[in-house]
């Protein structure tokens, strides 16, 4: 199974339960290019920062609660998130931006 599977894809999306994506989270980043994007969801609300932690301890990066998406589905495009540094914090509001070509 792990050979048809394959990896080096750009994205991966696991709609199971917080126990399954936290002891999965190596080998989903293994199927992942090097900038590739890992979506999960099913998660409950008591279990989100469990979750949030677990996967930035796995070198993933966390982007949540973007809108206005519908006008990039099905296009290709670089893609960047440009933090607010703060001191002493561990998070920040970000300005998301895809570059589109017109």
């Amino acid at each position: 199974l792990k050979a048809e599977i394959g990896g080096g894809y750009d994205m991966v999306v696991a709609n199971i339960v917080a126990d399954v994506i936290m002891g999965m989270q190596d080998i989903l980043k293994s199927k992942l290019k090097r900038e590739g994007t890992l979506i999960v969801s099913g998660i409950i609300a008591p279990r989100a920062d469990e979750v949030q932690a677990s996967l930035l301890g796995a070198g993933f990066v966390n982007t949540e609660n973007l809108c206005n998406l519908a006008s990039l589905v099905g296009k290709t495009f670089p893609y960047a998130t440009l933090p607010l540094r703060f001191k002493n914090a561990d998070g920040s509001p970000v300005r998301a931006v895809a570059m589109l070509e017109d």
